[in-house]
């Protein structure tokens, strides 16, 4: 997350997805030349990661982003994007004055703190 203003402002997936490629190559020993945005990360694929990767990713996400990820369906784990794509649409904009929260995407224009 990034603050703007008093806001904490959600990334899009285009700037999510570094990170979580970032956080995979650092933390789970996945081959950076091997792993694209796209790339299958659980099962028989190239990269074969288990159940106890997932609870990585999903403390991570939790820790980095904000978004619980909890009983999230498989199909939102199935690559970078995949989870990239669930953080932002799922994700809550807090006011740092206020403390009103959001649910993302929502453009902080639109919204007056008071």
């Amino acid at each position: 997350m990034i603050k703007e203003k008093g806001w904490n402002i959600i990334m899009s997936t285009n700037e999510i997805m570094p990170k979580l490629k970032d956080f995979l190559c650092e933390n789970l020993g996945i081959d950076a030349d091997v792993l694209e945005f796209d790339t299958q990360l659980f099962g028989d694929g190239e990269i074969g990661l288990d159940s106890i990767d997932s609870l990585e990713i999903i403390a991570y996400v939790d820790d980095e982003f904000g978004v619980q990820m909890t009983g999230v369906g498989k199909e939102h784990f199935y690559s970078i994007e995949t989870i990239a794509k669930y953080i932002e649409e799922n994700a809550y904009i807090k006011c740092g004055g206020c403390q009103m929260t959001f649910l993302a995407p929502v453009l902080v224009t639109d919204i007056s703190c008071g």
